[in-house]
């Protein structure tokens, strides 16, 4: 039966009324967006009920242990101490309201997404759990309510807790997955990104032969190069056409062929490197990839 369905409610009602008459409202706070906390007191009996909603759902569970943060900060500070009168269920709907003493009223809608709680002192909304729902900032406290009866053929505390255990670790299981797809997603978008600057940079090394040959040309003329020479245009015999050499000042012409050399030499291990790296990106990728196809639904 779904948490959402009014005879559900109606019993959940039931139970919440048996439980909560002459408790006192001690804590009502939020640990995350999705979810308000209520803890009651009688004496030395304490009493915690949770709503929980999300983009799909909502519902009411019994958390066993309830941990209270420091200084938590009250949802409906109006409602500190106040006194449960009693709990009531509205008519073919999915809500049901808690009564307080001095006059006060919550209201639970559990309308999936829509959830909220509204606190009402008489007839006028007091405050909004979930201000961002405008249209509940102005509304009126249900007329056609009912006093729901303990249905004793169903175990609620079971029932609820079964389900919202359920409900979360599925969820969990779905964010998780959601998480690990979009890191996965972002990994493979800066993989991609340095495959294709590693192409540009092996494409750039491919076309700059310029060091190789200009130190070829200079030992080949060293004759008819002089030491104050700051650029020289030689025929290259590889392309037959001239090739223009700015020299370094201060060195011989065979201390610049020798320089273009190591250049050249240079080229050649920065070619190894980046082919190296080119493999272990693709592996990188190809791992990637192949992550388990339960992850990509």
């Amino acid at each position: 039966m779904s948490p959402n369905n009014h005879e559900l409610i109606a019993k959940i009602a039931g139970y919440l009324n048996q439980q909560l008459k002459g408790f006192y409202l001690r804590d009502c706070f939020s640990l995350n967006k999705q979810e308000l906390i209520f803890i009651f007191r009688q004496r030395n009996e304490t009493f915690a009920f949770e709503l929980f909603y999300d983009s799909q759902e909502s519902f009411v569970f019994f958390p066993l242990r309830v941990s209270t943060p420091r200084n938590p900060q009250n949802i409906f500070p109006q409602l500190e101490n106040a006194l449960v009168l009693g709990v009531e269920v509205v008519k073919d709907d999915r809500s049901f309201i808690i009564k307080f003493d001095e006059g006060k009223t919550l209201l639970f809608k559990l309308y999936g997404r829509n959830a909220n709680v509204i606190l009402f002192t008489k007839n006028k909304v007091l405050s909004v759990f979930r201000e961002n729902l405008k249209s509940d900032l102005a509304a009126t406290l249900p007329k056609d309510l009912l006093t729901p009866t303990l249905d004793e053929s169903i175990n609620i505390l079971y029932t609820q807790n079964e389900y919202a255990r359920e409900y979360l670790s599925h969820k969990k299981f779905e964010d998780t997955g959601k998480q690990l797809r979009t890191e996965i997603t972002k990994k493979i978008d800066r993989v991609g990104a340095k495959i294709n600057s590693n192409q540009k940079q092996l494409a750039s090394l491919a076309n700059d032969t310029d060091y190789r040959t200009k130190a070829d040309l200079l030992m080949a003329n060293l004759h008819a190069i002089s030491m104050e020479s700051k650029e020289v245009v030689l025929q290259n015999f590889y392309t037959n056409l001239p090739t223009k050499i700015k020299l370094k000042e201060g060195i011989s012409p065979q201390e610049n062929a020798e320089r273009f050399y190591r250049k050249s030499k240079n080229q050649i291990k920065e070619k190894e490197i980046l082919l190296q790296l080119k493999s272990d990106l693709q592996k990188e990728l190809e791992a990637l990839l192949l992550k388990p196809a339960a992850l990509y639904p």
